[in-house]
């Protein structure tokens, strides 16, 4: 299985590329490294690293020349599912690749991940986990398995579950640093506290990644310590923060922090910084809904509402719950974020009923550590 797949490592995925790429200039009939080449160009565009059509063309045109090299390659028929999937949501047309390749190699661990994948997507949470258990039977150091079943545990909010799966990933590559970060976030949705995920935090490798360093600012928030924030985010090396739900400047975490330290000119400052970014990012990828997500908290930080909720209900129609029941739901959480920040009551109340009927990555905990909702509390 392809694992830089689940590691969320812009490094790994470009290094991907760049050997599958030499793979094919040696021997252009090698259909197999067509497929993977396939895979590497369908990565980067998932993560976001490289959301552009043209990457998204690379990535068909790998997994059809596997094909027509050898038409029974059931890794060329997994990358060209993965296209359909990642590039349009397109969930039937990539179903019936990964099933063609299960036909054609029965057992083949990548196509029963990648069906496991789309129900996960398509927010059939049960059915999800009984496909990534089954598989974890054959094969128990898998390592993207046990990421997958630690994201649909936690969001059934079945933490105890999510952590024990993290933690397997923590035994099984202890160097990933999404294993940690799962862990983490299994810890403080489920508790609604930072100290265990402190202690899992501690033990990564890489302090300095992104991902870990991320979180270790996201539990200073949580804990009502934005003037650790601040010391330490002057130092960071990484202008964002980014996964497949979410991309936070850098600037726009100073904001907030900024904020509520209550340094209002300053805060104002890294916010149009922030704003700056992001519509510059946004002539890069205007499909991204996570950049809207973002524009909205700058804007409702600089006080202005209308354009905040508008920018979040951009968001939100760029990637509707109907299309992918985990980036569709961090919109929607997102959403109702924003209302909170802006003071709308009711109408973030509203969302959140909402995300906690349906498996979300929203929590009772979450909700009581994140500071962002206390506009919410005295509400009766």
């Amino acid at each position: 299985m392809q694992y830089q797949w689940v590691l969320n490592d812009e490094r790994a995925m470009r290094l991907a590329v760049e050997m599958h790429q030499r793979a094919v200039e040696l021997d252009p009939g090698f259909a197999l490294a067509h497929a993977r080449l396939s895979q590497a160009h369908s990565n980067l565009f998932q993560y976001r690293y490289d959301f552009t059509d043209e990457r998204l063309d690379l990535a068909k045109n790998s997994a059809e020349r596997s094909l027509d090299l050898q038409p029974s390659l059931p890794e060329g028929h997994v990358a060209l599912g993965w296209y359909y999937y990642i590039g349009f949501r397109d969930y039937g047309r990539a179903r019936e690749q990964y099933e063609n390749a299960a036909i054609l190699s029965p057992g083949n661990e990548d196509a029963s991940y990648a069906l496991a994948v789309v129900l996960k997507r398509q927010g059939r949470w049960e059915r999800a986990a009984e496909d990534y258990r089954r598989i974890q039977r054959l094969d128990p150091l898998s390592l993207p398995v046990a990421i997958e079943l630690s994201v649909v545990y936690r969001y059934l909010r079945r933490f105890e579950q999510a952590i024990n799966e993290a933690r397997r990933a923590i035994e099984i590559f202890p160097d990933r640093d999404n294993a940690y970060f799962s862990a983490a976030w299994a810890h403080i949705s489920g508790e609604g506290g930072t100290e265990n995920a402190r202690l899992v935090l501690r033990m990564a490798p890489n302090q300095q990644s992104p991902q870990i360093s991320y979180m270790a600012f996201l539990l200073d928030v949580f804990d009502r310590r934005p003037d650790l924030v601040m010391a330490r985010l002057e130092n960071s090396p990484h202008d964002s923060f980014s996964r497949q739900e979410w991309f936070v400047p850098k600037d726009l975490l100073a904001c907030r922090c900024l904020s509520e330290l209550g340094q209002s000119d300053l805060a104002e400052t890294a916010c149009r910084s922030a704003e700056e970014l992001l519509n510059a990012e946004m002539v890069l990828r205007p499909k991204d809904n996570r950049l809207y997500s973002a524009l909205g908290h700058a804007m409702a930080l600089m006080g202005r509402p209308e354009d905040a909720v508008r920018a979040g209900e951009n968001a939100v129609a760029l990637m509707p719950l109907s299309k992918d029941a985990i980036e569709g739901a961090y919109a929607l959480i997102e959403m109702a974020r924003i209302h909170a920040r802006l003071g709308n009551t009711d109408e973030a109340l509203d969302r959140i009923d909402h995300l906690l009927s349906f498996p979300s990555g929203l929590s009772v905990g979450l909700l009581e550590l994140d500071p962002i909702w206390d506009p919410l509390r005295d509400h009766p």
